[in-house]
């Protein structure tokens, strides 16, 4: 009697339904068998789709007892089973819609393989898939009709739309001069993904082309303008004429966003006239500056909304105008009385523990309180604590009101010494300097512990200070003492090394930024990830550059530390700047940055080779564009689907072939 082995059972299209469920479980090999046979249910077919074995899956697909919806999705893995299996030309027949309604996958999948006949084609050119899409436009046999139809469509992203115009199949006859239109297309910067921190990096090394200067993000072009002491663009005029794209509003702009700007200059900018840049922008940077002169922010604080409150947070606006800042945002027209009888101050701090009032009502009382001379000295020590409770919506806007009512309860003359001790060890400096500078003022007989503070504090100013009272000194109880030990021309490197574990960030910044501290101190300085000390560490030029490396690529989210990093680590050790551009710009999108690094003779032979194929057009210009380009990668470019894309491969390898 016959008795059929295992194999035999689960390819045999009588073996019944749960025996073959049976063998499908009993191993890999006998779970192939069973995804081939036609006569499996349609149901074991769909639980055996989930198998890890790719053998498994793609007998499935193979198998005309596949359900509809589990062939279409499998397809995308599969896509040539697919066409083979006997099922598909009969769903086609009964669906003409199906290429458009299957899968976006499994047709991106369809359209890679030969037989794709035109039919797949003018239906994939209706799909909204980007990859889909790209596929037409990367193919060079994509039929004028598709590209056609996709042209014509009016509810798809212009780039892609664009793009497909650019196709070799629309272009054949074309007497455009390449180079014009690789430009024209390149320097609009709305075609590619920006990051500006790394678009800032690449800038300030050289490694962006200056025609393509129009191509950067729109921030990144303030930010550069705003930079006059770079080296490649430095004064207004050059910057005003490259290629027209900057007016002369803009330029203003940046500079009344520069806290570097000269009173003078900001008088010009505000008393200009602006036609396209927004006024209301304007005056908001104007009102920011710290060099704005007084009378202008006078004019400013007039105006309602955000430019009176950047003109109420300047830390250089004077009490008289805080005064009537605060009488314009609440109509009180008698805080002005406050100035004659201190004893309302008393009754004013009382009101604004009271949390039903506006909260900005009740941060700009406390301004006032902190900077005006006849606040009480209790009053003054209470704003420190009630400053903090204040409920301003906003992180930025409410540590700027504390830091300014601390500034000015630090300089505030009827501040008490217990204040002010406790104000020393404020993180902010110029508040510690605000203090030492109050202190000096003073009678502090009565108080021993500020009287060693002063003394210490002379003897850290005395540039003869020996080493050995700075390395007593650097154990000082004062943060502000041990910072200026720090910055003391006479301290040694050994005793910034003994300084490195100090609890507070300001010490440990002040180490970083120390062109004297020894590089066995850095890999301890960026532990803590503090941004402030990443960035100062990545900016010292003695950094190792295996510190460098780390805050390059460990660091994804100190955007600043990174830029800075990259900067320093291709001016130090320009041996090892091609790999790190490479995996500073490194994304999974199709970047800005990517594009102007292929293009730049740094970029190495791999990472060339690597963007070949992208679907991205703009890359593969740029490979085929870059004397390091192999040749044989040139001759794959000069059949790419976008003219200009040939026209680039094959200018070229005459080049190439001419050297």
């Amino acid at each position: 009697m016959f008795n059929p082995t295992p194999e035999t059972e689960a390819a045999s299209p009588e073996t019944e339904q749960t025996r073959l469920q049976e063998l499908a479980l009993t191993s890999i090999e006998l779970a192939r068998i069973v995804a081939s046979n036609p006569n499996a249910a349609p149901e074991l077919l769909v639980h055996l789709a989930y198998s890890k074995d790719k053998q498994t899956r793609q007998n499935i697909v193979s198998n005309p007892n596949t359900p509809t919806n589990l062939l279409l999705k499998l397809g995308a893995e599969f896509p040539q089973e697919l066409i083979n299996n006997p099922i598909f030309s009969l769903l086609m027949l009964e669906n003409p819609n199906l290429v458009e309604e299957m899968p976006a996958p499994t047709l991106a999948s369809l359209l890679k393989i030969d037989v794709a006949p035109p039919g797949w084609m003018f239906a994939a050119a209706k799909h909204d898939d980007i990859d889909v899409l790209n596929l037409l436009l990367n193919n060079p046999d994509t039929p004028k009709k598709a590209l056609k139809i996709l042209i014509d469509r009016t509810d798809y992203d212009i780039r892609v739309i664009q793009t497909a115009r650019l196709h070799i199949a629309l272009q054949k006859e074309t007497n455009q001069d390449w180079q014009k239109a690789a430009y024209e297309e390149l320097k609009d910067h709305s075609y590619l993904n920006h990051d500006c921190f790394k678009e800032e990096a690449l800038w300030e090394i050289g490694i962006i082309p200056e025609n393509l200067f129009t191509a950067l993000d729109e921030q990144v072009k303030d930010s550069i303008i705003n930079n006059l002491s770079s080296r490649r663009i430095s004064d207004i005029t050059t910057i005003a004429t490259v290629d027209s794209i900057f007016h002369q509003e803009r330029i203003l702009y940046t500079h009344a966003l520069n806290d570097q700007t000269h009173s003078e200059v900001i008088e010009h900018i505000f008393n200009s006239e602006f036609q396209i840049f927004p006024r209301q922008r304007i005056n908001e940077a104007i009102a920011d500056n710290p060099n704005t002169p007084v009378d202008i922010l006078e004019k400013l604080a007039v105006i309602e909304g955000k430019v009176r409150l950047k003109v109420f947070l300047n830390f250089k606006t004077p009490l008289q105008l805080l005064l009537k800042i605060f009488e314009y945002e609440f109509s009180v027209k008698s805080v002005n009385k406050y100035q004659r009888h201190s004893d309302e101050f008393q009754r004013i701090a009382k009101l604004t523990r009271n949390q039903t009032l506006n909260p900005l009502y009740t941060a700009g009382l406390y301004v006032i309180l902190a900077g005006h001379p006849n606040t009480p000295s209790q009053v003054l020590s209470d704003l420190i604590k009630y400053s903090k409770s204040v409920l301003i919506h906003g992180k930025e806007i409410k540590e700027k009101i504390i830091y300014k009512i601390s500034l000015l309860v630090a300089q505030n003359s009827r501040t008490p010494l217990e204040t002010l001790d406790y104000l020393l060890e404020n993180s902010a400096r110029d508040i510690r300097e605000a203090v030492v500078a109050n202190l000096q003022t003073k009678q502090i007989k009565n108080n021993p512990q500020l009287q060693d503070f002063l003394i210490e504090w002379k003897t850290v100013q005395n540039l003869n200070t020996t080493t050995e009272q700075l390395q007593e000194l650097a154990t000082s109880k004062w943060l502000h003492i041990r910072e200026a030990v720090v910055y003391h021309p006479n301290t040694t490197a050994t005793i910034l090394e003994q300084m490195a574990p100090d609890k507070r960030i300001p010490v440990r910044l002040a180490i970083a930024q120390n062109i004297k501290t020894h590089v066995t101190v850095f890999p301890y300085l960026i532990k803590q990830s503090n941004s402030e000390i990443l960035l100062a560490v990545a900016e010292n030029p003695n950094t190792p550059l295996s510190i460098l490396e780390e805050i390059i690529y460990h660091r994804q989210k100190y955007q600043h530390a990174r830029k800075a990093a990259i900067i320093n680590l291709f001016q130090r050790f320009p041996e090892q700047a091609s790999q790190a551009l490479v995996n500073y710009v490194e994304s999974s999108r199709a970047t800005s940055t990517k594009l102007f690094l292929i293009l730049h003779p740094i970029a190495p032979q791999d990472y060339l080779v690597k963007y070949v194929s992208s679907p991205n057009w703009r890359l593969r210009y740029a490979v085929a564009q870059n004397i390091n380009t192999p040749s044989h990668i040139r001759e794959h470019l000069i059949n790419d689907a976008n003219w200009i894309v040939r026209a680039a491969a094959r200018a070229n390898i005459n080049k190439d072939a001419s050297i």
